[in-house]
C-alpha cells in the first residue's frame, strides 16, 4: 500500500501509560526517520498540558489531535485549528455525577496545567474522571450515557486496576478529528496507517486504511486490527516503523 501518513496513540503504544513517561531512544529516531519519507503525527487521550513534553521529544511538526479527540493543535503554537466542545449545561451535569461517586472532575486542563481558577460555568472539551473502580464506571457509563450530548470513553489509567473515563461531545471522537486532520494535510483514508492500543482507539481505526494494534492492546481492538505489532514494552512502534515504512 501506498502510505502516506502515520498516526498513533501515545499511551499504551507509543509510551508506556505513565504520567511521566517519555518515549526510548528507539522510538524517537525510528519517529526521526519516518518523518523523513511521510507525515507522522500523534492522536491521543491527553490534554495538550499533559502531552507537550512527549510530543516535542517525538519531534512531531504536523497538526496533533488530543485531549481524546477533541482538539486538533499545532504542536509548534498550540493553536487550536478544531474543536468541539461540551455545552456549560452539561458540564453542570457531569460534576453532579463525579460528585455522586466522590469522583474528582477534571476539566479539560490536565494534571500538569498551571493551576488556574476552577470555573464551572464554562464550556470545556474534554472532562476527565481518574482512577475509578471498575464497578463505579460502569455506572458512570450508563449514567453518561443518558445525556444525548455526550459520549464517555474508557481509556486505560496509569493507576493499575483502575479505570480513567473521559467524557466528551458525541461529535469530538478521534474519528472526526482525524476527518479534520485529514482534510487539511490533504490525505486519503487508504493511505494512512494508525497504531493504537485502547477502545478509545477504535474511532482512530475507523479512518485508518491500515489498522495496527500492538500486543497489550485490548482484545477488541485486537479484533479490528489488521496488524498485531509487539507490545510498547517492546518498542512496538519501532517495528511498525521499520516494517510498512522504512521497508526494513
Amino acid at each position: 500500500m501506498d502510505f502516506k501518513a502515520l498516526i498513533f496513540d501515545l499511551d499504551g503504544t507509543a509510551i508506556e501509560a505513565k504520567l511521566d513517561a517519555m518515549p526510548s531512544k528507539a522510538v524517537v529516531e525510528a519517529v526521526k526517520l519516518a518523518k523523513e519519507r511521510i507525515i507522522v503525527s500523534i492522536a491521543t487521550g491527553r490534554p495538550i498540558a499533559d502531552g507537550r513534553d512527549i510530543i516535542h521529544a517525538l519531534g512531531i511538526d504536523q497538526p496533533c489531535i488530543v485531549a481524546g479527540g477533541t482538539q486538533l493543535i499545532d504542536p509548534a503554537t498550540e493553536e487550536i485549528i478544531w474543536e468541539k466542545k461540551i455545552s456549560k449545561e452539561n458540564v453542570r451535569k457531569v460534576l453532579n455525577i463525579g460528585k455522586k461517586y466522590q469522583q474528582k472532575v477534571l476539566l479539560g486542563e490536565g494534571l500538569k496545567a498551571k493551576k488556574t481558577e476552577r470555573n464551572e460555568n464554562e464550556e470545556k472539551n474534554v472532562l476527565y474522571m481518574l482512577n475509578v473502580t471498575p464497578n463505579v464506571a460502569k455506572n458512570i457509563y450508563k449514567e453518561i450515557g443518558e445525556i444525548p450530548e455526550l459520549q464517555a470513553h474508557e481509556a486505560g489509567s496509569w493507576t493499575p486496576g483502575l479505570e480513567d473515563i473521559h467524557i466528551t461531545h458525541k461529535e469530538a471522537t478521534k474519528k472526526n478529528a482525524m476527518i479534520e486532520w485529514a482534510k487539511l494535510l490533504k490525505l486519503r483514508r487508504e493511505n494512512i496507517i494508525a497504531v493504537g492500543d485502547r477502545s478509545n482507539d477504535l474511532p482512530l481505526f475507523e479512518m485508518a486504511g491500515y489498522k495496527i494494534a500492538v500486543a497489550n492492546a485490548v482484545d477488541e481492538l485486537k479484533s479490528k486490527a489488521d496488524f498485531i505489532a509487539p507490545s510498547v514494552y517492546e518498542d512496538g512502534l519501532v517495528l511498525v516503523i521499520n516494517k510498512f515504512i522504512l521497508k526494513k
